[in-house]
């Protein structure tokens, strides 16, 4: 899987690939997108798209009414917005949240793969997608160790640009409503499995 760096013509992939989101955010004011400018309050989704024709994916970002427009029109799934915030809105106001849902350890597990998207940008191809996937369709099931060993894999492979922890406090100091993400239970369980805690 690959970017696509060249969203100015994320219009024809629409017309040439198979599109899939993988996730949808709240936007954090101050992020730079690729996608172009979104509102404070605005929201963006992380897609991927397979040639129709067979070859590589590519992964890019779209404004949340432009991608939610091509989805709807392929008959994909919207997926509900992480909002990484703590809450403010009235409730009525407030989107449906996934993780109500969840055991401690699956929310733990949902926060923190969108956090390391969100926070570099990218997602990493080694199937923690289909991790978060899952988790949005059965969010009490329970979690395998291959999928712990995988988010494990792809923290270790990504600390050398920075900490999980240290690139969410990064955010924090630029957007202070950020909620606090101690990920209890998933520490628990990378200690439970004898991996690193490279959060």
């Amino acid at each position: 899987m690959r970017r696509l760096h060249d969203q100015p013509h994320v219009r024809g992939v629409w017309e040439t690939h198979y599109v899939t989101p993988l996730a949808h955010f709240r936007n954090v004011p101050g992020q730079q997108l690729p996608c172009g400018p979104v509102s404070d309050d605005g929201s963006y989704y992380y897609l991927e798209a397979l040639p129709r024709e067979g070859g590589t994916a590519v992964t890019f970002f779209a404004e949340n009414h432009c991608a939610e427009k091509i989805l709807r029109g392929f008959g994909r799934p919207l997926l509900p917005i992480f909002d990484p915030f703590v809450r403010s809105r009235a409730a009525r106001r407030a989107p449906v949240d996934p993780r109500s849902d969840m055991i401690g350890l699956n929310a733990d597990l949902y926060d923190a793969i969108h956090m390391l998207c969100l926070a570099f940008g990218f997602m990493p191809k080694n199937g923690i997608s289909r991790t978060l996937e899952s988790l949005r369709t059965e969010p009490d099931r329970k979690v395998e160790r291959h999928e712990i060993v995988r988010f494990a894999q792809a923290l270790a492979r990504y600390e050398n640009l920075n900490p999980l922890s240290l690139a969410i406090d990064s955010l924090r100091r630029a957007n202070a409503r950020l909620r606090e993400f101690p990920f209890i239970f998933l520490r628990a369980r990378l200690r439970h499995e004898h991996l690193p805690d490279c959060l």
